[in-house]
């Protein structure tokens, strides 16, 4: 992955405390023991998804007891949001000032950056994608946060193309950047749900061909 846009992995305690059903971490230890929470339940989500995962799994992953999880979140519910939100902050992190990271690269380089940051983001989280689209045919609003960081990449191709045109031979960016970044992350996302041997996530051939997609349909040279 290019190290232009490796992903932010800081920890967001303070995203996750303003989350409804989630009981602020006021001391270091608390904090402690929240982060070792929230990183065991992504794990159990990945393995279990919404529906199969277990609080009291969640607690043997962290080493702790299930009222400790009760003492920092109202239910499974609040666990699992808290854990998507400090997943999407922390991914949206990791675009700000995109455009001035990417300014020393070239079209090319900077295109391939993001994709490839893109694929890194999937291919450590697929459980969490996984889990999130399950618990969404409940809960659509479960799937807000990851629509919005969908259009934070967006945003991140429409910077390129704002002061780069001529390194662009489509003739409609307005409408090719949303629709490049939408077939990136139905591949993706396709990926990381199917788990296939072929085109998976972890098969370099499968991001090859998405680089070479993108880079054709923009008709991107090797500026």
């Amino acid at each position: 992955m290019n190290e232009t846009l490796k992903p932010n992995r800081r920890k967001l305690g303070e995203t996750v405390d303003t989350q409804p059903g989630v009981l602020p971490a006021l001391q270091r230890r608390s904090a402690e023991t929240r982060d070792r929470i929230l990183d065991a339940g992504e794990q159990v989500f990945a393995r279990s998804g919404y529906e199969g995962a277990r609080l009291a799994d969640v607690a043997a992953e962290a080493g702790c007891s299930v009222g400790s999880i009760y003492a920092r979140f109202e239910d499974k519910d609040g666990l699992f949001k808290a854990i998507q939100a400090r997943f999407c902050a922390d991914a949206r992190g990791s675009m700000d000032g995109v455009a001035e990271l990417l300014a020393p690269l070239s079209t090319k380089e900077a295109t391939l950056a993001i994709i490839r940051a893109s694929v890194a983001n999937f291919r450590e989280h697929q459980g969490l994608f996984r889990a999130s689209l399950e618990r969404s045919f409940q809960d659509p609003e479960v799937w807000t946060p990851i629509r919005d960081l969908h259009d934070r990449v967006a945003q991140g191709f429409a910077s390129l193309a704002g002061w780069r045109r001529s390194d662009y031979g489509h003739p409609d960016l307005e409408t090719a950047m949303p629709f490049v970044v939408q077939m990136v992350h139905a591949s993706l996302l396709h990926a990381a749900l199917q788990g296939a041997p072929r085109y998976a996530l972890d098969d370099p051939a499968f991001v090859e061909e998405l680089e070479r997609t993108v880079l054709s349909y923009l008709q991107i040279s090797d500026c």
